[in-house]
């Protein structure tokens, strides 16, 4: 066992200190830092009765005062540190490059913060047990943003699986295929993403699919990364790293996991690749029952001797403003978010797993 594990099994056991976590602010004064995704969350805390947004900081200071203006923020800085100084702040939403996500977390803690911070949760296990250690010595809550765990579908669909409709859930395969999707800037650099599509898209489909199979153990990873068509280029062709600067990431994913009781997840994402178009899937496989959630939801069964298809009427809504409201209710109730912290450390250690898997060309047992 490696001494990662040994951390990271030791902090998934923490929870937050009761006292701390008994305290219930009339209203939860929000500082926000990194705008490009952030902004989309300040408008969601400001939808909800009981936020309060107070901070802004983001490198872009005219992206910043532009925001403050709209919302009536007060307090606009490019320094995180001096958000987090400002008297009266309750929680961080961190939404910046990954690379920033453990340093300005764990700093938060040290302030007496809750935190809520967009995938991944961190770029490796050893920083993502970091912050979960960090929550649980502060008493504070670590709150992962994966907004997928929080659409109408999803949550009709969980409802399904926990009153036993599919039974076991045996094999769930998920991916999100891209002809020609590169984002820009940071994303194709290692240095400051942690890799390409898989910890970018593929966040995202391992924890919705882990999610929905009940996040059994893992146990064991196997995966193939590719770089043949991103590394061609730079802005304005397959590539995106900042000008001067080498696509160093994956274009291409595939990644298997394996649970201790015998369950299997299978992955694949690209950001660019000669395909048809663009495509996404999320298919579950159970003992009772099937599911499908591309492009909606449908349930599949074997009911009174005849193959049956469900549609399900699901609600609509926005998942992102739906997962930092529910970010603003966990604080005021105490109680533990759908997607906390311990289980974005687990999913960061399942991507690692594939990465040094496709490294090694062996499996990479947990």
């Amino acid at each position: 066992m490696t001494p990662v594990k040994k951390q990271t099994k030791a902090a998934a056991k923490g929870k937050p200190a009761a006292k701390a976590r008994a305290l219930k602010p009339k209203v939860v004064n929000v500082g926000v830092v990194g705008l490009s995704m952030g902004g989309h969350h300040v408008k969601s805390f400001a939808d909800h009765p009981r936020a309060k947004v107070v901070g802004l900081c983001d490198l872009n200071l005219e992206r910043a005062h532009a925001l403050a203006k709209e919302h009536g923020v007060s307090f606009v800085t490019d320094d995180y540190k001096a958000l987090l100084a400002r008297r009266g702040l309750d929680a961080v939403c961190i939404a910046t490059p990954n690379y920033l996500h453990a340093p300005i977390a764990i700093a938060a803690f040290k302030a007496g913060k809750h935190v809520t911070c967009e995938k991944p949760l961190a770029m490796t296990p050893v920083e993502a047990a970091q912050m979960v250690s960090a929550a649980k010595q502060a008493g504070r809550l670590l709150m992962v943003a994966v907004n997928n765990r929080y659409r109408g579908d999803v949550q009709v669909l969980k409802q399904f699986i926990e009153a036993g409709e599919l039974g076991k859930i045996y094999f769930v395969k998920a991916g999100w295929m891209r002809r020609h999707g590169c984002p820009m800037g940071w994303f194709g650099v290692k240095a400051h993403s942690g890799g390409g599509p898989l910890i970018d898209l593929g966040v995202h489909q391992l924890d919705l699919a882990w999610y929905l199979m009940g996040c059994p153990e893992p146990v064991a990873a196997f995966g193939s990364a590719y770089r043949e068509i991103g590394r061609r280029g730079q802005r304005g062709g397959w590539g995106v790293g900042p000008k001067g600067v080498p696509f160093d990431v994956e274009d291409l994913a595939i990644g298997m996991v394996k649970f201790k009781e015998g369950q299997t997840l299978l992955v694949e994402v690209s950001w660019a690749t000669h395909i048809k178009g663009d495509y996404g899937w999320t298919e579950l496989m159970g003992t009772e029952g099937g599911a499908s959630l591309s492009p909606e939801l449908r349930i599949y069964k074997d009911m009174h001797g005849t193959e049956v298809d469900l549609l399900p009427k699901t609600s609509g809504g926005n998942s992102h403003t739906a997962e930092m409201h529910h970010f603003i209710e966990c604080i005021l109730s105490g109680k533990e978010p759908i997607s906390p912290g311990t289980q974005g450390m687990q999913v960061t250690q399942m991507l690692d797993g594939i990465y040094r898997s496709a490294e090694t060309g062996k499996s990479v047992h947990f």
